[in-house]
C-alpha cells in the first residue's frame, strides 16, 4: 500500500466538500463534524481527535506539478478512477458510494494534495478485453498516461494545434481513428501499429514536400523535451531521427 500524507487543511476541506455535496442531495445528518470524523476513521481508523495527535500533519502547498489522480473514459465502459496508475478501490467505501465519481476524483485529489485529470482512451481493447477494469488500466499505461501530467495523445485528440519541425501541421488526429483501430482488432492486428496522425509539410530550406506518419504506438512513445509537454520528440516508425513537435496552444 502506498503512504500518503494527509494534512488537516485537507481533512477538513474534504469533509466540508463532502457536507455540502450530501445536504445538497438531501442526505439526512451529513453535518460537517460527522463527515470529519467519518473521514478521520477512513483514512487512520481512529477518531480525528487522535489522528490529529499522531497521524495528521500541518498543512503544505499543492504540488502543481504532479496529477496522480486519473479518471480514464473507455468507450461504452463506466468511469475507472485510479491513483498512481493503480485501480483506487477507496469507492467501496459509504462515503465514496455516495459521490458521483468525478466528485470521488475530486476528494481523493484534495486529500492527496496533487492534480486529477479526465482521460478519454481511444478503442484500442476488444470488447471483452475492455469487461476487465484491468485491461483498461493497461492500456492508459501502455499510453503513457499516468507518466505525464498530459500526454501529446490527449492534447491532439483535443485538438490542439501543432508546429511539426517549425511547420504548422493542416491535420490532427484521424477522425475515423477509433473505427480504424476496431478494425485492426477484428483483422486480429495490433491496434498500437495503426497510423493515427498524417502530417504533411514542405522543407524550410529546399521546398521539399515531407509526410509523416506516426502510429498510436508512435505517439504514446513520444518524449517530451526537458519535461515540457507542450515539446516533443516523437519518432516515426522505422526512421531514426525523431520529429519535434510544438504545441502551440497548449
Amino acid at each position: 500500500m502506498k503512504k500518503i500524507t494527509i494534512t488537516t487543511d485537507m481533512l477538513k476541506d474534504i469533509a466540508k466538500h463532502n457536507a455540502d455535496f450530501l445536504q445538497s442531495h438531501g442526505v439526512d445528518g451529513a453535518s460537517y463534524n460527522r463527515l470529519l470524523q467519518a473521514q478521520s476513521q477512513y483514512f487512520f481508523g481512529k477518531p480525528y481527535e487522535a489522528a490529529l495527535k499522531t497521524d495528521l500533519v500541518h498543512s503544505q502547498s499543492a504540488n502543481e506539478d504532479t496529477c496522480r489522480v486519473v479518471l480514464l473514459h473507455f468507450p461504452n465502459h463506466d468511469p475507472i478512477l485510479t491513483l498512481d496508475g493503480e485501480y483506487f478501490y477507496g469507492n467501496s467505501s459509504e462515503l465514496l458510494r455516495q459521490l458521483e465519481v468525478r466528485d470521488q476524483a475530486i476528494q481523493l485529489s484534495r486529500t492527496l494534495n496533487t492534480g486529477w485529470r479526465e482521460v478519454i482512451l481511444p478503442q484500442a481493447l476488444s470488447d471483452d478485453d475492455a469487461e476487465d477494469d484491468n485491461n483498461i488500466i493497461g492500456l492508459a499505461a501502455q499510453l503513457g498516461i499516468f507518466d505525464h501530467k498530459e500526454t501529446l495523445l490527449e492534447q491532439l485528440m483535443d485538438g490542439k494545434e501543432v508546429l511539426v519541425h517549425q511547420n504548422k501541421s493542416p491535420y490532427g488526429i484521424d477522425s475515423e481513428m477509433n473505427e480504424n483501430l476496431m478494425g485492426a482488432i477484428e483483422e486480429d492486428s495490433n491496434p498500437m501499429d495503426v497510423i493515427v496522425w498524417h502530417v504533411e509539410f514542405h522543407h524550410s530550406l529546399t521546398g521539399e514536400p515531407i509526410e509523416c506518419f506516426f502510429t498510436l504506438n508512435d505517439i504514446a512513445k513520444a518524449k517530451p523535451i526537458n519535461g515540457n509537454t507542450a515539446d516533443w520528440l516523437v519518432t516515426e516508425v522505422g526512421k531514426e531521427k525523431p520529429a519535434q513537435v510544438k504545441i502551440i496552444n497548449s
